[in-house]
């Protein structure tokens, strides 16, 4: 890291956090584009070669965690529990896990996306998409409430936002059924191994939302107390 654990901290006890976000959504973004490619119709390749990029920036989030978490663990001062944010730091690293799988999962083998899942995976991208920005903003806000000692109308509209990501994730939930039910309307078009991946990388990810909504709910825990 190019600066130390102390000029992290310096603004906020939250900007550990936000420096962390910050390389999970290029990780993030990385798979989506994959998404975009698969539905274009890309060539396998083209595919492997972002696979290995959405590797390479979840190693990057790793490291930024690993050196956040001895620095959080061994020199600073925390006005709250450091198992806390530990915790938090550990879930939002699992996001990158995620994306990082979903990646393997796409270029497990060559696939041709049927054309009936285009609409819906487009859908289905769009709404995971969305969910995580809604906890990226949130931990971009955290300073704002960490400065208002976590009280007053800023920390509401936290709480408000963390409502939000689980409407969103419920949106989310909504599209990856119908995708599901579709494998199976389709499924004499299907190639058996095609029945069996296609769900894997739907609820792969589709997971990049739940523990998105996973760590805004950890935050509302921590920011309670």
């Amino acid at each position: 890291m190019s600066v130390s654990i102390f000029e992290i901290f310096s603004k906020s006890p939250f900007s550990p956090l936000k420096q962390q976000i910050e390389k999970i959504k290029e990780c993030v973004t990385k798979a989506a584009e994959m998404v975009d490619l698969l539905i274009a119709g890309a060539e396998y390749s083209t595919l492997e070669e972002y696979a290995k990029e959405v590797s390479k920036l979840e190693h990057e989030v790793d490291i930024i965690k690993n050196e956040l978490r001895n620095g959080i663990s061994t020199t600073v001062f925390l006005p709250f529990n450091k198992q806390t944010i530990l915790t938090v730091l550990a879930s939002q690293d699992s996001i990158a896990d995620t994306a990082e799988d979903f990646a393997g999962l796409l270029t497990l083998k060559e696939l041709k996306i049927p054309e009936e899942f285009k609409p819906l995976l487009a859908e289905f991208k769009a709404k995971v998409i969305e969910t995580f920005e809604q906890l990226y903003n949130i931990v971009c806000e955290m300073d704002v409430a960490f400065e208002s000692a976590f009280g007053g109308p800023e920390v509401k509209h936290i709480f408000e936002m963390i409502d939000k990501l689980g409407e969103k994730e419920h949106e989310c939930d909504i599209v990856q059924r119908k995708l599901a039910k579709k494998v199976f309307e389709i499924e004499d078009k299907l190639k058996c191994s095609e029945i069996f991946l296609w769900p894997k990388i739907f609820n792969k990810f589709g997971d990049i939302a739940n523990l998105s909504e996973k760590v805004g709910n950890r935050i509302r825990m921590m920011i309670s107390k």
